[in-house]
């Protein structure tokens, strides 16, 4: 029985083997596009414009700034629209920077700070107190997004908002136009 199950595991083992060997990664599939880079840019991992060291092995992905100031909107989460409370951002924020000692400018894993998130929610409002209390309008996430990128439609279901972007721009960040739902 047992030399059974070591000759059926050896046989298993080989036809592993075979399949393996016969994946051709520069095989096309129906649309002609190959497992392949065509050029060695994609080969290369993506640049980090943020500046900043990445999160350490179990680092934290957020802070509870980020939650309350809107996280995931602007990275086409769009489920979180249905989520939230009205008026509720602002407080929220206000207790965790005033009471709880909360960071204003402190990073995500993507280098986005609260501002970045209050800007892809068009939140003038909250915008405003977050430079009041000392916020970079300038600061970039690793993918080079600035403040007023996140306000400027960074993703396919998410819109523009326009005074928004403008009022950023007026503060000092820059719009580099990559709006992707326009």
């Amino acid at each position: 029985e047992e030399s059974q199950k070591a000759e059926e595991t050896g046989e298993q083992q080989e036809a592993e083997g075979q399949v393996a060997s016969s994946i051709n990664p520069k095989m096309a599939n129906a649309e002609g596009e190959s497992a392949e880079p065509e050029n060695e840019e994609e080969e290369e991992e993506e640049k980090d414009y943020s500046g900043i060291p990445p999160v350490p092995v179990n680092g934290p992905s957020i802070y509870p700034i980020h939650a309350a100031s809107g996280v995931g909107y602007g990275q086409s989460f769009a489920a979180n629209a249905h989520r939230h409370v009205p008026d509720s951002w602002l407080p929220a924020v206000k207790f965790l920077i005033e009471e709880a000692g909360a960071e204003v400018d402190i990073r995500d894993v993507n280098a986005y700070t609260a501002l970045h998130h209050a800007a892809s929610r068009g939140d003038d409002e909250l915008i405003m107190y977050l430079v009041e209390r000392g916020a970079d309008v300038t600061v970039v996430s690793r993918k080079g997004q600035t403040t007023a990128d996140m306000a400027n439609g960074p993703q396919q279901r998410t819109p523009p908002y326009l005074e928004t972007v403008a009022l950023l721009e007026k503060l000092g960040s820059t719009n580099n136009h990559k709006c992707v739902s326009c």
